[in-house]
């Protein structure tokens, strides 16, 4: 899973097919395919290790069903995977303004 951080706004988003972008507006992204993704604007990709956060995603729902019980449980949460895209990623790829036609 691939997501954007605004170096501007400090905003965190995912990103899919359809163009998304930052609260700023100065950061936008989307998929070209199922892996491969473009961006603009001052970013820093970030990824999520898709298996190891969809079982941090079954283990907190675990977690919640157990605190209904228990409502004196707490916890911190699920720790999962996820890490910094660099700019010579294949995967990602930031564009330039005047490139903006993503597709």
């Amino acid at each position: 899973m691939k997501l954007l951080f605004c170096k501007e706004c400090t905003a965190v988003f995912s990103l899919s097919r359809k163009e998304k972008s930052c609260d700023c507006g100065k950061t936008k992204g989307q998929y070209r395919d199922h892996m491969n993704a473009v961006y603009q604007g001052p970013a820093m990709p970030i990824g999520f290790n898709n298996s190891s956060f969809m079982s941090t995603v079954a283990i907190q729902s675990l977690l919640e069903l157990k605190e209904k019980d228990n409502p004196d449980v707490c916890c911190k949460g699920e720790e999962f995977t996820a890490f910094t895209i660099p700019a010579w990623a294949k995967s990602i790829t930031k564009i330039k303004e005047k490139e903006a036609k993503y597709t």
